[in-house]
């Protein structure tokens, strides 16, 4: 299982401040020989992450104390072994966090007065992320899904086993229940219509309280996305299942972004590997398409030249932090260290890091995303001003 991420904890690191914030990024592999370099890895970063804290102006032994929580992982085999993609861990006196998540972070440490967020704002990005809702009469999982892979996510907020609160035996159903869906083409959401076969009333009744179920998975569902996602975010749903049971969560479905085409069959006998090929053969295109329409409109705005669209690295910055920025683009792979004064709303851009400097870009889009506006994170050729930031304002 990976350990859920939502926005909470974004908010939570990004109100960090002071001196000494320590932000390591690495990728991770939870098996194979791989594995075994992954402390080794760690204790490497570690000892970077002294040193800058050292040249920072930090005593040695402050230093240490700061970075311990994270030390003491390095002879944990058991937290080895349930890595999943990448690790990013967040040191300062104040406290230790780390994560696991599904992609992989190149090898990073940042010593500033915040914890350096851009890598892990890849979990908000636009055009990045989906979910898999796998739902059967037994049981219903989700997974949270990249370009990459594919992982779990723990729902404990789910309702009981689908068998139990229909009160039927699933060999049962199974029997009594033939669903046909007739559609106008393979695969699409748009006037279905469904085909109940069976013995009397009794159908009816599992029809009913498939749906009345689903409405309750639904509500689980909405909560949790909710948790998992910023404002604004609506990452794609899919949803994995036995043909019949797809048109009945799509009636009760109230999630804005559910995919019209579906994952078809049982999904308890794929592998996670299988429903990740599966998923990303639907939303990939969907995905790309967002990305590139946002890019489309900030040329278009751009060319107008009304304002509503802007390269300037100061102007974004500021915007940014009063909210005016709706969508932002910013290169993953550059950093632009300066300061920023809010009472002053004053932006300094420097050459080089200077004393208190932060990152500007990741400035930028920490309090887009926290001010319900879109991040699009790529690499600076994929940026459409040529610079290494974009914005669309809202006004």
């Amino acid at each position: 299982m990976m350990t859920i991420w939502s926005k909470g904890e974004l908010q939570r690191l990004a109100a960090e401040q002071g001196t000494w914030c320590a932000s390591i990024y690495m990728p991770a592999y939870p098996a194979g020989a791989e594995m075994k370099q992954d402390s080794i890895r760690l204790k490497k970063l570690l000892a970077e992450a002294e040193r800058l804290l050292v040249d920072g102006g930090l005593r040695s032994p402050k230093a240490r104390e700061i970075l311990e929580p994270a030390r003491a992982l390095i002879p944990n085999q058991d937290f080895w072994q349930r890595q999943s993609q990448g690790l990013a861990l967040f040191c300062s006196p104040n406290g230790f966090y780390h994560y696991q998540l599904p992609f992989e972070f190149k090898e990073l440490v940042v010593v500033a007065q915040r914890f350096h967020l851009k890598p892990l704002i890849q979990i908000y990005r636009s055009g990045h992320r989906f979910f898999v809702l796998a739902i059967s009469r037994k049981k219903v999982k989700l997974f949270e899904g990249t370009q990459y892979k594919l992982a779990e996510v723990d729902m404990e907020r789910f309702p009981p086993k689908l068998a139990d609160e229909l009160q039927y035996e699933a060999t049962e159903m199974e029997k009594e229940l033939t669903f046909h869906a007739a559609t106008p083409g393979a695969g699409s959401r748009a006037k279905r219509s469904a085909l109940f076969r069976g013995h009397g009333i009794r159908l009816e009744d599992i029809k009913t309280n498939t749906r009345e179920y689903f409405n309750r998975v639904d509500e689980a569902m909405y909560e949790m996305l909710t948790q998992l996602q910023m404002p604004n975010e609506e990452s794609p749903l899919v949803i994995a299942g036995i043909d019949y049971l797809h048109p009945i969560y799509w009636d009760a479905n109230t999630y804005p972004n559910l995919m019209d085409d579906g994952i078809k069959g049982n999904p308890w006998l794929m592998t996670p590997e299988e429903l990740h090929k599966k998923a990303w053969v639907i939303v990939s295109p969907y995905l790309a398409n967002e990305q590139e329409k946002s890019a489309a409109l900030y040329r278009k705005l751009k060319a107008k030249g009304e304002g509503l669209a802007a390269k300037d690295m100061k102007e974004i910055v500021l915007a940014a932090y009063l909210g005016r920025v709706r969508t932002l683009f910013v290169a993953l792979d550059k950093k632009q260290w300066g300061s920023f004064s809010p009472d002053l709303r004053r932006v300094e851009v420097h050459e080089k890091e200077m004393p208190g400097d932060e990152d500007l870009l990741d400035f930028a889009a920490v309090h887009t995303l926290m001010k319900g506006g879109n991040v699009y994170v790529a690499e600076s050729d994929k940026i459409p001003s040529g610079e290494p930031l974009a914005a669309i304002y809202r006004y």
